[in-house]
């Protein structure tokens, strides 16, 4: 999943931890910002955390998670953000030319003279 974008969609926004641990605070990122994974992940069994680290708008590596299965588990918290395609321009499209075709031209070959012997002198 690395190089995917997601969107920040829990409500109150997504804390950006230098570690993958709840001890540890941070700056917070607002609700539809846009991050992008780096493919690494840390699920802490013994805690329950469950974290996903992704590089913020400022380009640093962050941290994105907490409680699995809650509203800041990584999986609840964000979605794969999809960029809205321009609409491509519309080609005008002309009727296809029609050929009028040209007479076949042939030639008329004379006819060919007939020779006559003669005498040489």
């Amino acid at each position: 999943m690395k190089g995917v974008k997601v969107k920040v969609i829990r409500k109150n926004g997504v804390k950006l931890r230098s570690a993958p641990n709840k001890a540890i605070g941070g700056p917070k990122e607002p609700r539809n910002s846009i991050l992008t994974l780096t493919g690494v992940m840390n699920k802490n069994s013994d805690n329950g955390w469950f974290f996903a680290q992704v590089i913020a708008a400022d380009g640093g590596k962050y941290w994105v998670g907490g409680w699995e299965g809650e509203d800041v588990d990584p999986t609840e918290s964000l979605e794969f953000f999809y960029q809205t395609a321009t609409p491509a321009p519309t080609l005008e499209i002309s009727p296809t030319p029609s050929l009028i075709p040209s007479p076949t031209p042939y030639w008329i070959l004379p006819s060919t003279p007939t020779l006559t012997p003669t005498s040489i002198p």
